[in-house]
């Protein structure tokens, strides 16, 4: 009995201690994934913090670039396209429902599926071609093909009526080549334009070219297109519809000049070969009323032309901005004219030493008074008033005249 009560004495306490174990190693875990989470958690935020860090680095670059902006993915333009009306031009495409409606003399109302031939099917009429035709030219057409069957649509009593609008249209296939964020083929809404279309590839990059953009159709260019002249002038030279299987080539951008200074839209900009600084300040937005008449160049030398990496840059001043060649990497300057081109110094024994402004008929008591005045008795018995030297430069010589 006694060797029964110590073994049930001895089986709960190991039931205690494997209890404690194993309640200890539970806690152990938890404590693990809760560190393994807070880890989670925090490289989370870091890569998160990354993607932000870059987009904004991106979105800074963008900006400088004059006219990339513009291309830039909007989220609302699908939304935008599909609270339109759909307008008497659009052309009819595969996979278009139409809704055909008729009443009057005679009650229809059916939606018929433009098949991969292009055609409708009408029971009582057959196969109606309708690819390619646009909305209002369709109603037109539809109504002669109906009558073939429903002889009132021209009756003038008894008459029947009809109605032709669009359900659905379908997206159209194109693809997005060259200098862009993401190149590839894109569904797009079939009112879109090139602008569009080249926001849902990413937009342009900083390499590509908004002043040579090419629709490539049936194996041809089809347009050419400068989006300066609209950035700058307003010219509307890409408001066109695309089509199912157009290209449309971003070409590398050939001339980059950085403007900076006293201009009114500083920035990279994109110049052709035949053009020049005239060109330029229109596109910037022309010189501010503090520029300077004279301008800094910076100019990086073709790697051909080269003897070593030292002699890679060569800067120089001009002021007849007429004879201004711009080649790819060229930087130009317009320095801030100084607010004041004269100026007078006191020095020495004076409350306010430093630099004043010179003005016609100035006397040498002005300039002191300027420099705090000699009407302080105090301050006076420091300075020895029986003597002010007056150092003018003599451009005669290398040597200034003192006049005591």
């Amino acid at each position: 009995m006694k060797n029964f009560f110590l073994l049930t004495i001895f089986l709960n306490f190991t039931i205690l201690a494997q209890t404690f174990i194993d309640s200890t190693n539970l806690s152990s875990i938890n404590s693990d994934l809760k560190d393994a989470q807070t880890r989670i958690n925090l490289q989370t935020d870091i890569q998160r913090g990354n993607l932000v860090r870059q987009q904004f680095q991106f979105n800074e670059i963008i900006n400088k670039h004059f006219g990339l902006k513009f291309f830039q993915p909007d989220s609302s333009l699908g939304s935008t396209f599909d609270n339109l009306p759909i307008p008497g031009f659009y052309e009819i495409g595969v996979g278009d429902e139409i809704r055909i409606s008729l009443w009057g003399q005679a009650d229809l109302q059916q939606i018929f599926v433009v098949d991969k031939e292009g055609r409708i099917f009408v029971p009582s009429i057959g196969f109606i071609p309708v690819i390619g035709k646009s909305l209002a030219e369709l109603k037109q057409f539809l109504k002669q093909e109906f009558s073939k069957s429903y002889s009132t649509l021209y009756s003038d009593e008894d008459k029947t009526f009809m109605d032709v609008s669009m359900v659905t249209i379908q997206s159209i296939n194109i693809q997005v080549i060259g200098h862009v964020v993401s190149p590839g083929a894109y569904n797009i809404h079939p009112f879109s334009n090139i602008v569009s279309a080249i926001s849902q590839a990413g937009g342009i990059d900083t390499t590509g070219s908004i002043r040579n953009i090419k629709v490539l159709r049936d194996g041809k260019v089809y347009k050419e297109v400068d989006f300066y002249k609209l950035l700058t002038f307003g010219e509307n030279n890409h408001d066109f519809r695309l089509k199912t299987k157009d290209i449309i080539l971003v070409d590398k951008r050939q001339t980059t000049i950085h403007i900076d200074g006293e201009v009114n839209k500083p920035g990279f900009y994109e110049m052709k070969k035949n053009e020049n600084f005239n060109n330029l300040l229109k596109f910037c937005g022309d010189f501010k009323p503090q520029a300077s008449l004279v301008v800094e160049i910076t100019k990086i030398m073709s790697r051909s032309e080269r003897l070593n990496d030292d002699d890679a840059f060569e800067k120089f001043y001009l002021r007849d901005l007429s004879k201004i060649n711009f080649s790819d990497g060229d930087k130009i300057i317009i320095p801030r004219i100084k607010n004041i081109n004269s100026q007078v110094y006191a020095y020495g024994q004076v409350k306010n030493e430093g630099s004043y402004e010179f003005v016609e008929s100035m006397r040498i008591y002005d300039l002191l008074e300027l420099a705090g005045g000699i009407n302080d008795n105090e301050f006076l018995k420091s300075v020895n008033i029986e003597k002010i030297d007056l150092i003018r430069r003599d451009i005669k010589s290398n040597f200034s005249e003192v006049i005591t």
